[in-house]
């Protein structure tokens, strides 16, 4: 089980599910020798009301991130209950952010260092749900008026990027049916995407053609932290210590013979 496979069934917020630090690799020649690396994974769950995992920042496309909700009957989180009850944690809304009642088509999750030098290398999301389209509800004015019934499916399309707010080449795209057709917490229409680049990751989108009535969950990212190495500057310093240690060992010897 992947740790993405686990952020589906467990509430995984605040802490770094591996930090583990890697030794250098022993080659059979110094120019293959590898840097030590330190590998980070986060997931994003929102059950403390907020966007707050390290290095993670979201914005949509009307300039406005989404917000949290949670707790609610119209609320489909990945809350690892069992059975699975979508409407008692918190996932990530596409709208009503600031108080401003602009609506995102699109919310794009961008991932900054965690650490000097690091880089995400795997990315993704659980889309949750979807409720009205767009012909269906004015959502530019509060309490918009003709909802009727909800819809509660679309088409969706998941990206991942090499740059931060959906910049540099695009790495991946998959545009697919999203929604069981009803919008009350149900979790089996919950739907896994995730991308893989070892080069790394700068951003993720998920989007909705027709709505920006929907939600996500689950913001899950890992990749490698590079450990300090000498850099030229330093190499004479060290090499000046390395000699003053070799100088003391032979005076020592000398002085015992």
């Amino acid at each position: 089980m992947n740790y993405f496979d686990l952020a589906k069934s467990f509430s995984l917020k605040t802490a770094t599910l591996a930090l583990a630090t890697m030794g250098a690799v022993a080659v059979s020649s110094p120019a293959q020798a590898i840097s030590p690396v330190s590998s980070f994974s986060y997931v994003e769950d929102f059950e403390d009301g907020l966007l707050n995992t390290p290095g993670l920042s979201a914005m949509g496309d009307t300039g406005l991130p989404g917000v949290v909700i949670g707790n609610g009957p119209f609320v489909d989180s990945v809350d690892g209950a069992n059975p699975p009850s979508g409407s008692t944690g918190y996932s990530y809304y596409s709208g009503r952010a600031n108080g401003d009642y602009r609506f995102n088509h699109q919310l794009i999750f961008s991932f900054g260092e965690v650490a000097p030098g690091s880089k995400v290398t795997k990315a993704g999301l659980t889309w949750t749900d979807v409720s009205y389209l767009d012909n269906q509800s004015d959502y530019s004015v509060p309490n918009g008026q003709g909802y009727g019934i909800a819809i509660a499916q679309d088409w969706g399309v998941f990206q991942a990027w090499s740059g931060a707010n959906a910049t540099g080449t695009l790495l991946y795209e998959v545009r697919q049916f999203l929604g069981d057709g009803q919008d009350t917490g149900q979790t089996a229409e919950d739907t896994l995407f995730e991308w893989e680049d070892v080069n790394g990751i700068g951003s993720i989108v998920m989007m909705m053609e027709n709505s920006t009535d929907w939600e996500v969950d689950n913001i899950a990212y890992s990749g490698v932290i590079p450990d300090p190495i000498p850099t030229p500057a330093l190499l004479p310093g060290l090499i000046g210590l390395g000699l003053s240690a070799w100088r003391k060992r032979k005076a020592e010897a000398t002085a015992e013979s």
